[in-house]
């Protein structure tokens, strides 16, 4: 499947769940749909988590370098662009904090950004990005060139740290990345893959000697356990600790992968139910290669999402 297609289905999947995750932030409801969420925005709208991924999109179709993407996210964040209504909401602390330290000091940013790297800072927001990171990286790769692959790989870890301050989160990223990378090259989804995608990005690690990921092994191990597979999601948290909504996606992914049945899993948990939905939509739209047209129709916003997404054709 061509980019340009990927594209268009992971961001409208991540639009749909974000859109439908909102309305169950602080409540549930006994059927699947589209409801008005803790900020006052119609039902059907989505959030941050897709706003982001639609920045690393537009700035990396654009070949852009991470001084524009940051520019691409003020502008996101103090001006609106980027969402439904011109207006950013529901922004992650640690994004405002990586938007704040760009500004204060543009030129020393990157410095800046390592220096603040921490235990404390293990939040989901880099993952949300990875969709579209993943499609446009993986359409540039030469699968039989050793340095192309190392050259997405180290590309990879530094749009992961962009603004999270967390190795563990950039391992996240980097199984995350692993698992798409498996769905984007192959027509038939497995289960396999979700232990696959861990092995693989283990092994990246491990070849290049990486000390400070290799140090964050043990966090994702479960995932390559029978007993983790066992689990029901009422045995997970689902908080925005990025350990836990990767356990969570891997844990939806290995019941269902019909759209419906995975976003309603998602939103009824008890935390961070817009992020991972978003997730699960977006990677559940590219295995299945469609939509659902029940949540086309509902969602708000597509005039933004097909204005960034034409840029692609």
């Amino acid at each position: 499947m061509k980019q340009d297609q990927l594209l268009k289905l992971g961001l409208y999947g991540t639009a749909i769940g974000d859109a439908l995750g909102q309305g169950y932030l602080q409540c549930k409801h006994d059927s699947l749909d589209m409801y008005k969420g803790i900020y006052h925005t119609p039902a059907g709208t989505w959030s941050d988590d897709t706003s982001i991924s639609l920045v690393f999109m537009d700035n990396l179709l654009q070949n852009n370098d991470y001084h524009m993407i940051m520019d691409s996210l003020i502008n996101w964040h103090q001006y609106g662009l980027y969402t439904p209504y011109y207006k950013a909401f529901d922004v992650g602390q640690s994004t405002k904090d990586a938007i704040n330290l760009y500004q204060d000091d543009r030129q020393h940013y990157w410095e800046n950004i390592k220096e603040m790297l921490s235990d404390q800072d293990n939040g989901n927001g880099a993952l949300m990005y990875m969709l579209p990171i993943s499609i446009i990286l993986n359409d540039q790769n030469d699968n039989d060139n050793q340095s192309s692959k190392l050259k997405i790989f180290q590309r990879v870890i530094q749009l992961s740290q962009l603004t999270k301050h967390s190795y563990r989160s950039t391992l996240a990223c980097l199984i995350y990345f692993n698992l798409l990378t498996l769905i984007i090259n192959s027509k038939n989804y497995s289960n396999n893959y979700l232990q696959q995608a861990v092995n693989n990005a283990f092994k990246l690690i491990h070849n290049y000697n990486l000390t400070t990921l290799i140090n964050e092994q043990n966090y994702f191990e479960p995932l390559l356990t029978a007993s983790f597979y066992q689990k029901t999601l009422s045995q997970l948290s689902a908080s925005g600790y990025v350990i836990d909504t990767l356990f969570c996606v891997w844990n939806i992914l290995h019941q269902t992968t019909k759209f419906n049945n995975a976003i309603n899993l998602a939103v009824n948990l008890n935390g961070d139910v817009d992020t991972i939905a978003g997730l699960i939509g977006g990677i559940i739209a590219i295995i299945n290669r469609n939509i659902p047209q029940q949540w086309l129709n509902k969602l708000q916003g597509k005039n933004v999402l097909n204005f960034y997404l034409n840029k692609t054709n």
